[in-house]
C-alpha cells in the first residue's frame, strides 16, 4: 500500500476522531455547582412535548411542558416549559449528544437555566435526573442515561459522574446543604473581601482554558498535523 496514502488516511482518521471527541465531551460539573448556577430546581412530570423547526428552518427544537410537583429551588409555579435542541418534525429527526429528551409521563428533577428561547436544562444531561418509583412509591433519584463523556477539568481525563442514585429526601437534603454552603460562601467573601486595583487581575485566557480542559484532544490534533507534515520535511 502506498505509504503516502496510508499516512494521509491515518491523519484524517485521527483528526476525525478528535473532532468527534470534542463534540461529545463536556466538563464534569459538581453537584454544588449545579445547585449554585441553577435559576430553579423542580420536580415535575412531563404533560406534553412538541417539536418544531426554528425560524431559520435549519434546526429542530422541542418544547416540553412539566407540571411542577415541588420546587427545590426558586418560587413554586404550576408548570414550566423546557426548550431543548433536537427532535422530530415529520420525517426529519435531529439529535444532539448530551441533550436530554422528554416524553409525556416522564417524571424528572430538572436544574433550570434561562435562555433566549426560554427555560432550558442547565448543563443539559448533567442537569436532568430521572425519578424512579420503588416499592411503596418511594422516589429514587438517578442521573439520566447519557452518552456524553465527562472530562475532569484539572487532568483532562474521562471520569465517571459523581452522582449516585439516592432517595428523594436525601436529594433534597443535598440541595439544601449546597444552598446553605453558597450562602455561607457569599457571607465569607463579603467579610474578607480586599479591594483590588483595576488592572491587577489577569483575565483567564480562553485559549488557556481550552488547553487545560482538552489536553488529550490537542495531543491527537498535534499528532495528526505531524503525520501530515512529515512528507514535506523529508522532501526538503
Amino acid at each position: 500500500m502506498n505509504r503516502s496514502f496510508l499516512r494521509s488516511s491515518l491523519t484524517t482518521l485521527i483528526l476525525f476522531q478528535a473532532a468527534a471527541l470534542l463534540g461529545s465531551t463536556a466538563r464534569a460539573v459538581s453537584f454544588d455547582e449545579k445547585v449554585r448556577d441553577a435559576s430553579a430546581i423542580i420536580l415535575g412530570r412531563c404533560t406534553a412535548a412538541r417539536s418544531e423547526m426554528d425560524p431559520t428552518g435549519r434546526w429542530i427544537v422541542t418544547y416540553s411542558t412539566f407540571k411542577v410537583e415541588k420546587a427545590l429551588k426558586g418560587a413554586h409555579v404550576p408548570e414550566v416549559t423546557i426548550v431543548t435542541p433536537g427532535g422530530r418534525v415529520g420525517s426529519v429527526h435531529q439529535e444532539t449528544v448530551g441533550v436530554p429528551s422528554f416524553r409525556q409521563g416522564d417524571e424528572r428533577i430538572l436544574f433550570i437555566t434561562p435562555t433566549e428561547r426560554g427555560s432550558s436544562v442547565l448543563f443539559f444531561d448533567q442537569g436532568a435526573y430521572e425519578v424512579k418509583r420503588g416499592i411503596g412509591g418511594e422516589a429514587i433519584i438517578a442521573p439520566v442515561a447519557s452518552s456524553l463523556l465527562l472530562m475532569d477539568p484539572q487532568t483532562g481525563r474521562v471520569m465517571q459522574s459523581e452522582d449516585t442514585p439516592r432517595a428523594l429526601r436525601r436529594f433534597e437534603d443535598d440541595v439544601r446543604s449546597a444552598l446553605s454552603g453558597e450562602v455561607r460562601s457569599r457571607e465569607l467573601s463579603r467579610s474578607t473581601a480586599v479591594p483590588v486595583r483595576k488592572g491587577t487581575a489577569e483575565p483567564r485566557s480562553s485559549v488557556r482554558t481550552f488547553v487545560t480542559e482538552h489536553p488529550f484532544l490537542l495531543l491527537l490534533v498535534a499528532l495528526g498535523l505531524l503525520l501530515a507534515l512529515l512528507p514535506l520535511v523529508r522532501r526538503g
